[in-house]
């Protein structure tokens, strides 16, 4: 099973495929696209796989947090292996925020990119029901801007220094909601595929000082929009244990 992810999941610059073949079958464009964009075309993954092993080694995948359906392009089948993406995002982040810190224990490889394929497969589940309303994502190695519905878009931010990914929602609304989903997130990799070996503190900011207070400060002092009224803040969402389908339509209700 390793050695046929690995096939897939490896640094192009010293595991070159053999180029020949690649222009035999005409999939040269393919592989540059899937080294660069991190999306692999289904030919090229039957090219490298046999053809009948795909169902199996894309589903497993799935399950492991790998690689997600990529729905946003209507005329090919494509899938998203975040691990391959290799551009760094320099830009700046807008929107109310929220940290998921791990600098008390750290964070170990992997762990953001199969947060982006969660929230990328649930983008992609929401843009089958809805297509025009959801943005196609735009991804780079330690960042993600994925819709979340329409006029809803998230921004996540890893910091690798600081060992904590941040959560930018473009909307006050939204906020609330998306952090659950994020967390919720969080919590089914967590369980599913790290042992339950991550730890994290969180953060949330205060809208009306700009700053972030933690997560214990804000639900004391009931700080919007995280908390209002008779709200106990974070929702008990992790769904651990379930298929990753079940999961999508679980957090989308």
């Amino acid at each position: 099973l390793i050695d046929n992810i690995s096939k897939i999941i490896r640094d192009s610059g010293l595991h070159q495929h053999d180029t020949k073949k690649l222009e035999e079958f005409g999939l040269v464009k393919d592989f540059e696209i899937m080294y660069s964009t991190g999306l692999a075309s289904k030919d090229l993954l039957e090219y490298v796989w046999k053809r009948e092993e795909v169902p199996f080694f894309t589903d497993l995948m799935k399950r492991t947090m790998l690689l997600s359906e990529w729905s946003f392009d209507r005329f090919e089948e494509m899938y998203l292996i975040p691990s391959l993406l290799t551009k760094e995002f320099t830009g700046v982040c807008v929107g109310i925020r929220c940290s998921f810190d791990f600098s008390s224990h750290g964070i170990p490889h992997g762990v953001f990119e199969r947060l982006i394929c969660l929230s990328v497969a649930h983008s992609a589940s929401l843009s089958r029901s809805n297509p025009t309303h959801i943005a196609k994502p735009e991804l780079f190695k330690n960042f993600g801007s994925v819709s979340f519905g329409q006029g809803n878009t998230i921004s996540l931010l890893h910091d690798i220094v600081g060992k904590s990914f941040t959560m930018y929602s473009n909307e006050l609304k939204h906020a609330k909601t998306n952090f659950n989903i994020v967390l919720a997130m969080l919590r089914k990799l967590n369980g599913d595929v790290m042992g339950h070996g991550l730890h994290w503190d969180i953060w949330v900011e205060d809208s009306h000082e700009g700053l972030l207070v933690s997560y214990a400060e804000a639900s004391a002092k009931q700080i919007s929009p995280w908390f209002e009224a008779e709200d106990n803040g974070e929702e008990d969402n992790t769904c651990e244990g379930l298929d990753i389908e079940s999961f999508l339509q679980n957090i989308a209700e």
